[in-house]
């Protein structure tokens, strides 16, 4: 079975150096998990664009943005106006859509396409890959110089409360 799933930002790749980074990797699936699937920067990676060149080199395409997109329209994930991933992990729409992306991996050598090309910059580092991980899949987030980089689970950083302390009557007599 396979346990290898690959990561990319589209940046501003041209068309055909994007199909040659998804052909070194032997990619026949992509799921586009832009929560917008498109781009007025670099207009080949709008939706129907991308799913036409992509159909071309016999490259099936998936949208996963309205479940596993980093700005979800549902109100409820939300914290402060911004997108909290624990809440959005809890959803039902999210986890299905994780089984999903799982049992298309099992069929098929997938990417996970996004815009940023650098991983820790995107959501697919801090969202899914984690869960992934956890899962027991390797995670390989494919760069703009066609390499790749294997994505490891950050250490969580705790931050413990500060308390204030006050001068008891030892401590100030001394």
């Amino acid at each position: 079975m396979n346990k290898t799933i690959y990561t990319i930002g589209h940046s501003n790749h041209d068309p055909d150096t994007f199909i040659r980074l998804l052909k070194k990797y032997r990619i026949e699936a992509l799921i586009d998990v832009r929560s917008q699937p498109y781009s007025s920067y670099v207009k080949h990676f709008n939706k129907e664009a991308l799913k036409t060149h992509l159909k071309k080199h016999k490259i099936d395409y998936y949208y996963g943005g309205a479940y596993l997109g980093g700005r979800p329209s549902d109100e409820s994930v939300r914290r402060d106006g911004k997108v909290d991933y624990e809440l959005l992990r809890k959803k039902e729409s999210y986890i299905k859509a994780l089984r999903l992306l799982l049992k298309l991996v099992s069929l098929k050598m997938v990417v996970l396409m996004c815009s940023e090309e650098d991983p820790a910059r995107c959501h697919r580092s801090t969202l899914m890959t984690p869960d992934l991980i956890k899962k027991g899949y390797e995670i390989r987030d494919i760069r703009a110089d066609g390499s790749y980089e294997v994505a490891e689970l950050k250490p969580v950083q705790l931050e413990l409360p500060q308390t204030e302390t006050k001068p008891t009557s030892e401590t100030a007599s001394t």
